[in-house]
C-alpha cells in the first residue's frame, strides 16, 4: 500500500514521514512548489492508494482538495486527514476539509473532536501528535539556547482568543511576575505583547527560530511553559519538548492527564501561585528535575513516536481501504448526524447583494433594505429522523451601525404570495476588541420549532426574511453567498464556510448521508 503526503510545512515534513519510513510504508513526498496543475499529474504518475492531508497547509485550496476528490472516485483510493486545527478551527477549517476534500476518515488531535466529526457521517478517530527521536533528542547541550525558564510559541492572531492566553497567563506571568531568567522563542511576540493584559519586557524575546533549532531549547532550558491552545489538546512542544529531554511545566488539564502522570513524567500547575511555587522548587532541585524529565522523554519514546501514530493510522485505514475497493462499508453512522444547508436562492433590495447582505432601516418608519434566504430542505434520508436542533448561522462582516435588533420572519410560499409564519427579534452582540474574529462575528437564530413542524408537513421551501426591526434604526452586513471583495475573508478559499446556513441536528439512524447541501 502507497501513500502519498501533501504537505510543505517544515513542522511537518521533517517529523510525520519518519512513522512512515519507521514502518516500512511507501511514501511519497510532492515537491513543495507544486502546482495545482502538477500535483493531479503527480497523482497519475504515482498512483498513490492512500492520500494524507493534515493540519492547515499552503497546499490546502480547493484546486488540490478538487483533485484529490477526483482521483479517490476514479481510482477507490482513500483520503485521510489528519485534523491539527481542533477544536478552535473545527467549523471554518475542520468542516472546510470534510466539504471540499471529502475525506473517507479523519483523526483528530484533540479528544472528543472525532464525535464532531462523525456527525458529518465520516468516521474519525483521535490520533494526538507525537515526537520524532531522530530530531527531539537530548544528547548534546547548546549554551547559545541555555536559559532557565523557555518557552517556544509564537503569537498569532488568535492567541488572544482561545484557552492559550489563560494558559499564558497560568504559566508566563507569574514567570515575569518572579523575575527568573526567561526566554521567549517564536515570531509575532513583539507586536503581540501590547495585547497582552500583563507586562511582557521586551528583552526577554528572542524572536523567530528555525524548526530545526526547537529541540535544542528543550534540550538547554532548566523548564519550558508548556502552553495549550484547549484543555482537550496537546500541542506540538508537548510531545516534542519531552523527547527532547525538556523538563516540562503544563497546566492540569483532561489532555494532560490522558496521557502522563504528573510528579513523573511532567508537572503540572492550577494555579499561578503553584506555578511561582513549582519553578522555585524545581530550579533549586536539579536532581528531581532531570529525573523527571528523563521519565517524560522515556514514555514518549516506548508510546508516542510518529511510529506509534502512523502504525495505529495504517492499521484502520488498511481496512478501511480494502473495504472501499470491495464496495463494503465497514463503518457504521453515528446515531447523531448533522447536515448543513445553504440557501438556494437570496432576494435582497441592496445594491451591493453580489459582495454582503445590508440590513438596514434610515428611520423608523423607512425601511432601507432587507433581504430574504430561501431553503430547500427536502431530504429522503433525513425524513425517518428525529430533528434534535435547528438554527440559522449568519456571519456579520462589520460591526452593525446604531445598534438594531434583527428582525427575522419565517416565510412559507405558495402559489401566488408568501405566507408570514412566525416573527421574531435578535439582539446582536459584537465585539472589536477580538484580533481574531472567525468565531466570534457569528449570530445564530434559532428555528428549531418552526423547521419541526415544516418536515411534520412534509414541506419543502422555507424562507427567512432579514430586517431591522420597525423601532430601532441602523444598518447589519453579513456575509452573502459570493466571496468578498475585501480582506479578510476575500483571501481565503473557506470563505463559503461564512456563508449563511442552515444547521440541522437530527438522531436516528440513517441510510447514506449528505452533510453539506445547496
Amino acid at each position: 500500500m502507497k501513500w502519498a503526503y501533501l504537505e510543505k510545512l517544515p513542522a511537518y515534513v521533517e517529523t510525520i514521514p519518519s512513522g512512515f519510513e519507521a514502518n516500512g510504508i511507501p511514501l511519497i513526498l510532492p515537491k513543495s512548489d507544486l502546482s495545482p496543475k502538477a500535483w493531479v499529474q503527480h497523482l497519475k504518475e504515482h498512483q498513490p492508494d492512500v492520500i494524507l492531508t493534515s493540519g492547515w497547509s499552503p497546499f490546502h485550496q480547493d484546486d488540490y482538495l478538487n483533485a484529490i476528490r477526483q482521483y479517490c472516485h476514479e481510482t477507490g483510493s482513500l483520503h485521510v486527514f489528519w485534523s491539527f486545527e481542533d477544536p478552535l478551527h473545527t467549523d471554518i477549517w475542520g468542516m472546510y476539509m470534510v466539504e471540499t476534500g471529502r475525506p473517507d476518515v479523519v483523526f483528530t488531535h484533540a479528544l472528543g473532536a472525532s464525535a464532531t466529526y462523525r456527525e458529518t457521517g465520516v468516521p474519525a478517530y483521535y490520533l494526538p501528535f507525537a515526537c520524532n527521536p531522530r530530531i527531539h533528542r537530548s544528547d548534546e547541550y547548546w549554551m547559545d539556547y541555555q536559559s532557565d525558564i523557555a518557552l517556544v510559541a509564537n503569537f498569532s492572531n488568535s492567541t488572544m482568543d482561545c484557552d492559550r492566553i489563560n494558559s499564558l497567563r497560568l504559566l508566563l506571568e507569574p514567570v515575569i511576575k518572579q523575575g527568573y531568567p526567561l526566554s521567549i522563542w517564536g515570531e509575532g511576540w513583539e507586536e503581540g505583547r501590547r495585547y497582552l493584559p500583563f507586562s511582557l519586557p521586551k528583552q526577554v524575546i528572542r524572536g523567530a527560530i528555525p524548526y530545526r533549532d526547537v529541540p535544542k531549547v528543550y534540550a538547554s532550558a532548566k523548564v519550558v511553559l508548556g502552553i495549550q491552545n484547549d484543555s482537550c489538546i496537546l500541542s506540538r512542544r508537548t510531545w516534542e519538548c519531552m523527547g527532547s529531554g525538556g523538563f516540562l511545566l503544563a497546566p492540569h488539564t483532561p489532555a494532560v492527564l490522558h496521557h502522563f502522570q504528573p510528579g513523573t513524567h511532567l508537572v503540572t500547575t492550577q494555579s499561578p501561585e503553584e506555578t511561582a511555587r513549582l519553578v522555585r522548587h524545581y530550579l533549586s532541585h536539579p536532581q528531581e528535575r532531570k529525573r523527571i524529565a528523563k521519565n517524560g522523554q522515556t514514555n514518549v519514546y516506548q508510546q508516542h513516536t510518529y511510529r506509534h501514530r502512523i502504525q495505529t493510522m495504517n492499521k484502520i485505514v488498511t481496512e478501511m481501504l480494502d473495504s472501499k475497493r470491495k464496495g463494503k462499508r465497514v463503518y457504521s453512522l453515528s446515531s447523531r448526524l448533522k447536515q448543513e444547508i445553504r440557501p438556494y436562492q437570496i432576494d435582497s433590495t441592496h445594491s451591493h447583494k453580489i459582495s454582503w447582505l445590508e440590513i438596514s432601516r434610515k428611520t423608523a418608519s423607512r425601511l432601507q433594505s432587507q433581504a430574504c434566504l430561501w431553503f430547500d430542505l427536502m431530504d429522503e434520508n433525513a425524513s425517518a429522523l428525529e430533528l434534535v436542533s435547528a438554527k440559522l448561522n449568519l456571519y456579520l462582516l462589520s460591526k452593525p451601525e446604531g445598534n438594531p435588533r434583527l428582525r427575522y420572519e419565517i416565510i412559507q410560499p405558495d402559489q401566488e404570495s408568501e405566507r408570514v409564519v412566525s416573527v421574531h427579534e435578535k439582539e446582536i452582540a459584537f465585539s472589536l476588541d477580538s484580533r481574531y474574529p472567525y468565531h466570534r462575528y457569528w449570530v445564530s437564530l434559532s428555528l428549531t420549532e418552526e423547521i419541526r413542524e415544516w418536515k411534520r408537513n412534509g414541506d419543502r421551501f422555507l424562507g427567512v426574511r432579514l430586517s431591522v426591526h420597525p423601532q430601532d434604526v441602523g444598518a447589519i452586513r453579513i456575509m452573502g453567498k459570493e466571496r468578498p471583495r475585501v480582506p479578510p475573508l476575500s483571501n481565503l478559499d473557506h470563505y463559503r464556510r461564512f456563508i449563511p446556513r442552515l444547521e440541522i441536528i437530527y438522531e436516528g439512524k440513517s441510510g447514506p448521508w449528505h452533510p453539506f447541501r445547496q
